[in-house]
């Protein structure tokens, strides 16, 4: 979710799916990680955190199978949603995409519109409303923070952040994963300094949640690689592709991109066309 994909004018709320679970190929296959099972490509099962206190093993399992579609207001988009926040259309939003089939929603927390680096209460209780709203419909969420973010020097001050917005969350069912940065830019060294602080101070405060980065469409496989490399002292749980190529050339990309990080699970955390342009994919 770029500033360029903005111009273009694509719609992020009709970018539904993918969060599913993709096998490994080659020795991969045969050796899945010990944290999440892989499921064939196809029509998976959905999986819901069940009753009760959430585990990183229960959450992890439901990553695998979500169905995800991202989300803002198509009249508030991006930190528009949070500063004009409107429950009455988010629910009905919601309620349309969980119509269509989706059981998880993955939206972006901005400190610059929460406050930094302490979160203002008001948009802590629009964060909880919002998730209850989803709730309500069937839906788990998937929270995206430091968006639009560049303050790699106070790695200090995004932790303690991070650790306010997600402490209340901690053992949550209704919240399923916590994509730490949207496409991580692995060759900026500050930002891999900032994030391999940031993971640990997470996993203190939130221990059961599981964590990813994402890449976009540009980095793919070889910024996935990246990424496993500079966090081998502080893994993440998952990957998070994003795939906006040409639709003959997604499943050769998207196996590039298991192989990438295999054995550990990848999901596709968005995917789709832009309403602006024309595409062979579309």
């Amino acid at each position: 979710m770029t500033t360029a994909r903005t111009r273009a004018a694509a719609i992020l709320a009709s970018s539904l799916l993918l969060a599913v679970a993709l096998p490994a190929s080659g020795s991969a296959a045969t050796n899945p990680s010990p944290r999440a099972s892989a499921l064939p490509l196809g029509d998976p099962q959905p999986l819901t955190v069940q009753g009760g206190a959430a585990t990183l093993q229960s959450r992890l399992a439901a990553v695998t199978t979500a169905r995800t579609i991202n989300y803002y207001p198509s009249n508030a988009g991006w930190s528009a949603m949070w500063t004009g926040f409107d429950p009455a259309r988010i629910e009905a939003d919601l309620a349309k995409a969980a119509a269509l089939g989706a059981d998880n929603v993955r939206i972006i927390v901005f400190p610059q519109a929460f406050g930094f680096p302490k979160p203002r209460q008001e948009y802590a209780d629009r964060l909880r409303k919002f998730i209850s709203i989803a709730d309500a419909q069937g839906l788990t969420v998937k929270l995206t923070l430091f968006d639009w973010w560049s303050g790699y020097s106070d790695a200090a001050g995004s932790a303690s952040w991070a650790k306010a917005v997600l402490a209340p969350y901690a053992d949550d069912r209704r919240v399923l994963s916590v994509e730490l940065k949207n496409e991580f830019v692995s060759t900026d060294p500050a930002a891999v300094s900032w994030v391999r602080r940031l993971i640990p101070a997470v996993r203190e405060a939130v221990p059961q949640m599981p964590l990813t980065l994402s890449v976009d469409g540009q980095s793919g496989a070889a910024g996935l690689a990246r990424i496993r490399t500079a966090l081998t002292g502080t893994p993440l749980d998952y990957y998070d592709f994003h795939f906006y190529g040409n639709s003959e050339r997604a499943l050769a990309e998207i196996r590039r991109a298991q192989a990438a990080v295999a054995p550990d699970p990848i999901v596709i955390g968005e995917t789709g066309v832009s309403t602006a342009v024309s595409s062979e994919g579309e």
